[in-house]
């Protein structure tokens, strides 16, 4: 079945005042499982999305919000949206939106199988004949997946980029004019990069700190399930812009000396993100979900991150608890068993994070990063070498706390 409903009419919006109407959040969500966009205003379940507790686990914001009127007060003129839902896919799941005396009475009277679940989920306004949206609202674009999922499914875009990028994948333009399903109040688009640090937890009980320096590099420090331990490292590069995050590549390291305990570490990590806000990853095995941590955006100088830590270092085949000593010039000093750790931090810019050279009387050397969470005290120093025993890249850390 493909509920396609062309509308074409012209609505009148009345000027109103912002007294006379109240206007609501809709916000856009992606299921990695199924490859379905989902669009809701309702505080309940947009908490239950995000908490992604089961069975929403797989459900990730997309980063894409619009502003559309609320049912109960919407302004003359304007239509409210009904939404269906349809489980004759599953174990796909699959939601349609109509406008209600445009569509919504169509469905009901011939499709059975799509069942009424709100039929005042919000309002909008409509666009005329060419797609064109009345005065003070924007254009919201509809597009039909056209089947590829194996169930059907719409997305509501709001950008023309992201309108082609779908287009290019297959899915069918919908609406009037070149596709406008509806027009809102007001749109937005995640801006930014997914730069910056992050904390959060696998889907598995581990927890992660992220780290996604200016130029997509990143690190990510996991433990082991149920508990603080530091068991790994995930360590690539990604292209993140307009709330899409895809790795390019990604390799795993140990920071126990055993196998890193990462279901699927090493697989490419897709996913989105709002800038500064939230951000869901996954690998296809393993999946995480992790929020912002401002402290990045307040720098850190050497002299306020000078002082004598506690921290476990090492790499794959050994890691041990020793003390790191930072003095106020960038020098980082460690005593291991059998070698001495000397190092050089600098300042990488304006965020809280610093370069760092790594070296060894012997053993080895690396550059890496070290990111200082004033918060907590603690700093994450991770550097990239050759294993000349092992014969391949290896990963040097020394993670710990302030004394």
């Amino acid at each position: 079945m493909q509920p396609i409903l062309r509308v074409a009419v012209a609505i009148l919006l009345l000027m109103v005042s912002a007294a006379s109407r109240a206007d609501v959040t809709v916000v856009e969500y992606f299921h990695s499982g199924f490859n379905h966009h989902f669009i809701t205003p309702v505080p309940v379940e947009i908490a239950l999305l995000d908490a992604k507790a089961p069975p929403f686990q797989l459900w990730s914001r997309t980063g894409v919000t619009f502003r559309a009127y609320d049912s109960n007060a919407a302004p003359a003129g304007s239509v409210a949206i009904c939404r269906f839902f349809n489980s004759s896919f599953a174990p796909k799941s699959s939601h349609f939106y109509a406008p209600k005396g445009l569509g919504c009475e169509t469905t009901l009277a011939n499709y059975p199988d799509w069942g009424l679940e709100d039929d005042r989920l919000f309002a909008v306004a409509l666009p005329d004949a060419g797609g064109t949206c009345p005065g003070a609202t924007v254009p919201v674009y509809r597009l039909y997946n056209n089947g590829l999922s194996g169930a059907p499914n719409h997305r509501f875009v709001v950008s023309l980029a992201e309108r082609q990028k779908m287009l290019d994948k297959g899915y069918l333009a919908e609406g009037n004019g070149i596709g406008v399903g509806m027009c809102v109040t007001s749109v937005n688009v995640a801006a930014g990069t997914a730069e910056g640090f992050w904390k959060g937890t696998t889907d598995k009980g581990q927890a992660v700190r992220i780290l996604v320096l200016d130029n997509g590099t990143y690190y990510i420090v996991y433990t082991e399930a149920g508990n603080q331990k530091d068991a790994g490292v995930l360590y690539g590069s990604a292209t993140a812009a307009d709330g899409q995050f895809t790795s390019t590549q990604n390799a795993n390291y140990s920071l126990t000396g055993f196998l890193a305990p990462f279901a699927g570490g090493g697989t490419p990590l897709t996913g989105t993100y709002v800038a500064k806000t939230s951000l869901q990853l996954t690998n296809g095995l393993t999946s995480l979900s992790a929020v912002y941590d401002d402290g990045y955006d307040h720098p850190a100088t050497l002299a306020s991150l000078a002082g004598q830590y506690s921290v476990m270092q090492g790499h794959i085949t050994e890691s041990f608890g020793v003390t790191a000593l930072i003095n106020d010039q960038g020098q980082i000093t460690m005593q291991g068993r059998e070698c001495t750790f000397t190092g050089t931090l600098t300042p990488r810019g304006s965020e809280n994070v610093f370069n760092m050279t790594i070296r060894s009387n012997g053993c080895f050397n690396g550059t890496g990063i070290l990111y200082y969470d004033v918060a907590n005290q603690k700093i994450y120093g991770l550097a990239q070498f050759y294993n000349g025993l092992l014969g391949f890249e290896d990963m040097y850390h020394v993670i710990g706390t302030r004394q």
